[in-house]
């Protein structure tokens, strides 16, 4: 049975949850949409899923960007985000807000959209990051036709800091223009990878490995794998791989046990 491009979200039930994050590719979904029902229309998409946002729910769409990184700096208004269509849907809504962070920004809508946007808190994934909020909320993640995660690296950075041997937390600096056109140098950091460690992230592998143990339920529509994950579930899951085999589960460095 087919379902249509603006009933997607409703095939969920997330009301136990008070935070919701999507990560997406909707490449699928536009192709599928215009070969069926002729049309695609991107806004009516979003609407779907805001529609369904409860009052006591807060909505999250990465909007990241690296430019701040490679020295192009960051126009809160302009700069796009990398990360996918809905992101970029969400920037050019007016009911969404976007968090402040040049690199890790997030489009918010619902509840605590004043609350995150009003939060100029300086490292990604720190204790005063978005990722916390997550993290210290009753979080869900639902993954549309992708199945990812950046949280983990609040796992890393605030509940094992100094103790995690490939990453460091680097300063960047450049120009930012705020949501008022107001230019300054602003520093922000991020729990970067020591590159000399040799760093190797093996998504395939590890979301599998979620999937096939049930901590990632998949529903498929149209073709189309949709993954749900409870953020801590996913967190405690990181947490305790990293404190018994260093990472191993999703990761492999120099310097790891058994490797050279």
């Amino acid at each position: 049975m087919y379902v249509k491009y603006t009933k997607y979200f409703d095939k969920f039930n997330f009301d136990e949850y008070d935070v919701i994050l999507i990560y997406s590719d909707l490449v699928s979904i536009i192709q599928n949409s215009i070969k069926i029902e002729g049309n695609f229309d991107g806004q009516q998409f979003l609407d779907s899923i805001k529609v369904n946002i409860k009052p006591y729910q807060t909505l999250l769409i990465p909007t990241f960007n690296w430019e701040f990184c490679h020295g192009k700096g960051f126009d809160y208004k302009k700069t796009p985000s990398a990360t996918g269509y809905l992101g970029n849907l969400a920037l050019n809504d007016i009911e969404f807000k976007r968090t402040k962070h040049p690199i890790y920004s997030f489009a918010v809508y619902g509840k605590d959209k004043e609350k995150l946007y009003a939060n100029d808190y300086k490292s990604a994934f720190g204790k005063y990051s978005v990722f916390a909020y997550m993290y210290q909320n009753k979080s869900v993640q639902l993954g549309i036709s992708i199945n990812r995660s950046t949280i983990g690296h609040y796992v890393e950075e605030v509940l094992f800091g100094s103790k995690i041997p490939y990453r460091f937390l680097k300063t960047f600096k450049n120009r930012y223009i705020d949501e008022y056109g107001n230019q300054s140098m602003k520093e922000y950091t991020m729990f970067v990878r020591d590159y000399d460690k040799n760093v190797t992230f093996h998504a395939e592998e590890f979301y599998s490995y979620l999937v096939q143990k049930g901590y990632t339920k998949e529903y498929i529509y149209n073709d189309i794998p949709f993954y749900v994950t409870d953020i801590k579930v996913l967190c405690d899951i990181i947490y305790n791989d990293l404190e018994q085999t260093g990472g191993s589960l999703f990761q492999t460095y120099i310097g790891q046990k058994g490797i050279k």
